[in-house]
């Protein structure tokens, strides 16, 4: 007797044995039946397949995105049709165990029921990594770009970055992380290009189809850099701020001003360059396939975030 996703046969020399398949996967699963035993046995190795199952979906290896992304293919699944199928496994699972606990006491047919019932509860948990894991981690990596400049970030907020000053004169090329650029923010707009893109709606910007993409409110072009000891300031002495098309966007860090300023008194320094990015943003994020994308499909995000300026000093000798 049996169905669509399994069913069982008897056979007089080789007995009773269960069979169950998960739909859209191309997983099955045979149980032989017969003494007590081996009932307790197929019913225990159900229990820990299942525990290794969760055990390691928790944090998937490459051997389980492998996976995954068979199990995507061959079902031609999508994360709708992902969370749709868990629902149904979890529905399946719990009526056969709740079943197999009322009728365990008959015989073979409740333990049927109650290894049934764990299949399809694997086979759930399954479509929840899937679900959750695969297409948000692994099949839909987030863009970045501000239509003029990208920027290699998920994150739409611009990370706080360390400075990563060389500490030998004879370096070719350092980098500082400029401080002090959140009280300067309107000079630092100033520089740059607003994008107009930013001042579309999220309707706007899904109908331009600008899906997966973060959209900065400004992008900014490469700047020379000059930079200006200040040694009346009322804060540090060694004070050095830095100053680009004559606007005051911030300060070398102190702990890398007197390394700075012995590269100024020497001569060394050949080049200085900066650039800008980061601020205000807008995303929409959407991996559904069009066809069947709905209001649910399209995740808005926006950030107030700030401009951060960094600078690139290119040293002589």
């Amino acid at each position: 007797m049996g169905g669509k996703y399994g069913g069982v046969s008897v056979n007089s020399k080789t007995g009773a044995r269960a069979r169950v398949s998960a739909p859209g996967t191309g997983l099955s699963y045979t149980s032989k039946i017969g003494s007590t035993s081996s009932k307790n046995n197929s019913a225990k190795n159900s229990v820990s397949k299942s525990t290794q199952q969760k055990n390691s979906s928790a944090s998937p290896t490459a051997d389980k995105r492998a996976q995954y992304e068979e199990i995507v293919k061959k079902g031609n699944l999508t994360k709708k049709k992902a969370k749709s199928l868990q629902r149904t496994c979890t529905i399946i699972a719990l009526s056969l165990m709740l079943i197999g606990l009322l009728t365990i006491s008959s015989g073979i047919l409740g333990i049927i029921l109650i290894v049934l019932g764990v299949f399809f509860a694997c086979t759930a948990h399954t479509y929840k990594n899937i679900a959750k894991t695969y297409f948000d981690n692994v099949a839909a990596p987030k863009a970045s770009t501000n239509g003029v400049q990208s920027q290699q970030t998920i994150a739409s907020k611009p990370l706080p970055q360390r400075t990563v000053a060389s500490k030998q004169s004879s370096a070719k090329e350092e980098t500082h992380k400029i401080t002090g650029t959140s009280y300067r923010q309107d000079a630092i707009k100033s520089l740059g290009t607003p994008n107009p893109d930013y001042r579309l709606t999220k309707e706007q910007l899904i109908k331009k189809n600008l899906l997966n993409v973060t959209i900065y409110e400004y992008s900014f072009k490469s700047y020379k850099a000059e930079l200006v000891p200040e040694p009346t300031n009322e804060y540090d002495s060694n004070a050095i701020k830095v100053v680009i098309a004559g606007k005051h966007v911030g300060y070398v860090k102190k702990g890398s001003c007197a390394h700075v300023k012995k590269l100024m008194s020497t001569n060394s320094i050949k080049s200085i360059t900066a650039t800008m990015k980061g601020g205000s943003s807008k995303y929409i994020s959407c991996y559904d396939p069009p066809k069947e994308r709905d209001e649910d499909s399209y995740k808005y995000e926006s950030d107030k975030g700030t401009i951060g300026v960094e600078i690139k000093i290119q040293t002589i000798g």
